[in-house]
């Protein structure tokens, strides 16, 4: 049910943010995070990966990027992933 489920969500991001304890649950869920390189070429190969990048950066007043320090940071992941 879509409220409960609103409910428990609320629930693990107050924790977050330091309001109040977060459930048992989501402290399970949080160690189970995995990342890219934890997918075996057998997991990826044949399929389609959507990658979310936060490039936002930070421009000057003549519209030139000043740090460009999100940008690097998520080309190892890309190369990693279309290598696969």
């Amino acid at each position: 049910d879509l409220i409960k489920h609103m409910a428990k969500v609320d629930k693990v991001a107050a924790a977050f943010c330091g309001q109040r304890r977060a459930p048992r649950q989501a402290k399970a869920a949080m160690q189970a995070k995995m990342s890219v390189e934890d997918l075996s070429e057998a997991e990826l190969k044949g399929k389609t990966v959507l990658i979310r990048c936060d490039l936002n950066v930070p421009l000057n007043a003549d519209l030139e990027i000043t740090d460009e320090t999100r940008i690097t940071s998520s080309v190892p992941t890309i190369k990693y992933l279309c290598e696969k």
